[in-house]
């Protein structure tokens, strides 16, 4: 094999290795201790401006349970929402989302997510819209 093809393929290699690194490194993310004691890991908050509407706060972060697990995620939301529920408040926003995201494992580091709505009534109290 001449050198100019050996050094090619090296060069390509290489290449590989630093993309492959890169595709699975998971997301950057800060981890927050709930009142609970649970920890989670928030990818970050967003506040979101429409056209028509009112702006929402969106809270999005990392999860180890499964998106499919409905009944463990809601409860893991629900915890997270009485810590962000008061961040909401304080801003002075009548709702906002909690973007559950699981990490998925293999070669491309991807995510499959889930969002919660959380709209606050006009009596004062905060629901959690019901997707269907």
């Amino acid at each position: 094999m001449k050198k100019s093809s050996m050094s090619f393929i090296l060069i390509v290699a290489a290449c590989l290795l630093v993309s492959s690194t890169a595709y699975t490194q998971t997301p950057p993310y800060t981890q927050q201790k709930l009142p609970s004691g649970r920890t989670i890991k928030v990818g970050g908050i967003t506040k979101m401006y429409f056209t028509k509407g009112d702006p929402v706060v969106m809270l999005r972060y990392y999860t180890d349970l499964s998106i499919s697990d409905a009944d463990a995620l809601r409860q893991e939301v629900d915890d997270i929402w009485q810590s962000f529920k008061i961040d909401v408040e304080k801003a002075g926003l009548n709702s906002a989302i909690i973007s559950a995201n699981e990490m998925l494992k293999g070669i491309i580091s991807k995510t499959k997510g889930y969002n919660f709505v959380f709209i606050k009534q006009e009596d004062g109290l905060w629901k959690r819209k019901e997707q269907s």
